[in-house]
Parts: structure tokens; C-alpha cells; sequence
């Protein structure tokens, strides 16, 4: 000790702990009182959700809790025009004030854009959803006949209807999923409701109308086509939606995906099949199948094109093991020149012997494995 109280420092180390987690809450109270003042999430002084002035507030925001903007490196959020927008959006005005603030769109999000744009390019697409959201909406109208379509669903262990959202692409496969699972049921159920003579005279006509749509050649093959990409895209969202998700896992998925997606062009005679005492015509499957995968896949590559311009800057940080040394201090002095004021020349050398041992270390792990597993194998013959 070279004088004073023998808990100096730790006082100091109290004392600098309380500022910073004072000015954090401060900046935490302040952000609860704006919202809360406008009943709205960053949508500026009035509440109009397109309104120019997001950004404007945020960046006040920011300003007045000493956050500069000049730091931010990336901000992220959902496809909303207000936010996303090339010209006008939040992150268009925020990219004004600092370039390197790089835009990612949420990407859980962007499956439910690509999906409703993809069911309203084609006619028979939105009639089906029309059709699949009338069907939930007819029996769930009536405690009656909700409860005569529940016995049913109870009886053969069939999930019940469900309805659409359109904010959750989800609730689409959840519905269809039910739907195809309980589709035989559901129109013997429709059928007797026709005949019986203690039904309504309107609610025997309405059954008579759905039970007519699910007989159609189109409603089948719709839903054999929709069920397929549904539950691969209701996968991929949920790993989408993964906390510890990285991007470069988020673009192979995406890229996964549509490349799922585009094999089904060449699919449609399995749907038939799937249908057997149907006979599609080649006319439904030029204007209604092939535009459907066609509209997923283009969606699919104008979505994932913004996460692999992030993917690609980055790209020395995920290949560690597959560059050699000058394409990676080709990739890190790319790296320096964007990111000029964040990254010391230094990093170019620093990262390629990092590579040298991170190859190293992952090699020396690997045998030591394997070397555990002989171990164990000659414990066990023993």
C-alpha cells in the first residue's frame, strides 16, 4: 500500500461501476417515457406509421443520451417501408449520416413478405387462402358447429382449424397443416350439415358452397403444393428466429430454401399422383403451379442478396479454414479500407497468424478425440 484506505480501489471500482449502470438506466427510463408518451415503438411525434420523422427522433434520441450514430455499424429491422425503405426509411436516413451503419433486414420477417407477395401473384393462390380463412371462419362463427367439428377432430386426433395472419406466415402452415390432416372429416361434416333439415336454411347453403370448393381439382392440388413449402418454410423461420443465430448460417438457410423450393418445378406430376382421382391440366400447371415456385424463388434470391453483401465483407472471418494466407490479407486489408477508423493495420498480420493456430487448435482437439474414443473402445474390449 503506498497510503489511504486499504478498499481505495475497490471504492473506485464501486463508484465507476454506479455511474455507468446510472447512466444506463437513465438512458433506459428515457427511452420508456418517449415510447410510452406515444403509445408507439420509434414512430416518431404523431402516429402515422409511414411518418418522416423516425429517424429524425431517433437520432434526437441518440443525441441527447451522448450516443453518436457515427459509431453504429449496423441496425436492423422489420420490411416496413417507413424502416426499410431505399430512399426514405429509417435506415436510409441514418445511412445519410454514417455509411458504415450497414441495413440487415430481419430475416424471419422477410419469409413472411416473400410468402404474401408469392400468394397474391397468382389467382388461384389467393383464392385458396380465401377458401382455407372461410372454412375457420364458418365453423368458429357457431358454438354448434365449432363443437361438431371439434368431436370429430377429438375422435380421430386431428388438430383443429386454424385461422391466417397475415403478420405471421406461420399461422398459413399451421392452418393448412390442419387442413390436410382433417380434410376427409371436414367435408363428411360439411356434407351432413347439407342434410340436415334442423340447420339453418343459409347455414346448409354455406356448408354446400365450402363442401363444392373442397371437391374442386384445384383446392386438392393447392393444398398438397402449399403444405409442401409451408412446412419447409415454417422450419426455416424457426431457425431464422434462433437467438444465437450467425448470418452466414441465416444465408445458407435462405439459400437451402430456395433451392428446395426450385426442385418442386419439376414436381408437379407427384402433386397429381397425390391426387389420383384428379386430372390436372397442363393449364394449371402454366398458370397457377410455375408462376407460384417461380414468384418463391425470385422473392427468395432479391431477399437473400442483402444479407450476402454483409456475408461476403465478412467472409475472412467464416473461411479462416479454407483461405490461404495472401487471399486472406487480401480480404483483411479489404476489411481495413471500409473500416478504416475501427481496424489498425496490424489486423492483417494478426489474422493470418490467428488462422495458423485456429487451424491448429481445431486439429489437435480433433485427435484428441480420436484418441479418447481408441481409449474408451479399449476400456470397453477389456
Amino acid at each position: 500500500m503506498t497510503g489511504g484506505h486499504i478498499d481505495e480501489s475497490l471504492i473506485k471500482q464501486y463508484e465507476s461501476e454506479k455511474k455507468y449502470w446510472h447512466q444506463v438506466l437513465q438512458r433506459i427510463l428515457s427511452v420508456i417515457k418517449m415510447l410510452s408518451s406515444r403509445g408507439l415503438s420509434f414512430r416518431g411525434s404523431d402516429e402515422i406509421v409511414g411518418s418522416v420523422h423516425n429517424a429524425k427522433v431517433l437520432l434526437s434520441f441518440l443525441e441527447e443520451n451522448n450516443v453518436s450514430i457515427k459509431d453504429c455499424r449496423g441496425q436492423t429491422y422489420d420490411n416496413a417501408s417507413n424502416m426499410s425503405g431505399k430512399y426514405n426509411g429509417m435506415q436510409a436516413l441514418i445511412r445519410e449520416k454514417n455509411k458504415l451503419a450497414e441495413f440487415i433486414p430481419c430475416c424471419a420477417h422477410s419469409l413472411n413478405l416473400i410468402g404474401r407477395s408469392t400468394v397474391e401473384c397468382c389467382p388461384a393462390a389467393v383464392s385458396y387462402f380465401y377458401f382455407v380463412q372461410k372454412l375457420y371462419v364458418f365453423f368458429s362463427a357457431s358454438t354448434h358447429r365449432w363443437n361438431l367439428i371439434l368431436d370429430v377432430f377429438k375422435k380421430f386426433g386431428i388438430p383443429t382449424l386454424k385461422r391466417l395472419s397475415d403478420t405471421r406466415w406461420s399461422a398459413h402452415h399451421d392452418a393448412v397443416d390442419a387442413l390436410l390432416k382433417g380434410y376427409t372429416n371436414i367435408e363428411e361434416v360439411l356434407v351432413l350439415m347439407c342434410e340436415d333439415k334442423s340447420e339453418k336454411p343459409v347455414t346448409r347453403l354455406e356448408a354446400k358452397g365450402l363442401a363444392a370448393i373442397m371437391n374442386r381439382l384445384e383446392t386438392g392440388i393447392m393444398l398438397q403444393i402449399w403444405s409442401t413449402i409451408l412446412i419447409r418454410f415454417n422450419k426455416t423461420s424457426k431457425c431464422l428466429q434462433d437467438a444465437s443465430l450467425d448470418l452466414n448460417t441465416a444465408t445458407k438457410l435462405l439459400e437451402s430454401l430456395k433451392e428446395f423450393v426450385h426442385s418442386l418445378r419439376s414436381q408437379f406430376m407427384e402433386f397429381k399422383h397425390r391426387n389420383a382421382e384428379l386430372s390436372p391440366s397442363n393449364e394449371f400447371m402454366v398458370t397457377n403451379f410455375t408462376p407460384i415456385i417461380d414468384k418463391l424463388v425470385a422473392a427468395l434470391n432479391q431477399r437473400q442478396a442483402a444479407y450476402c453483401v454483409i456475408r461476403d465483407k465478412f467472409e475472412l472471418l467464416s473461411e479462416l479454414n479454407c483461405l490461404v494466407s495472401d487471399q486472406m490479407r487480401d480480404k483483411a486489408n479489404d476489411l481495413i479500407n471500409i473500416y478504416s477508423d475501427d481496424i489498425e493495420p496490424g489486423f492483417v498480420d494478426e489474422i493470418v497468424q490467428f488462422s495458423a493456430f485456429w487451424n491448429s487448435y481445431i486439429s489437435s482437439d480433433s485427435s484428441k478425440t480420436e484418441d479418447t474414443k481408441q481409449l474408451e473402445n479399449s476400456k470397453c474390449s477389456s
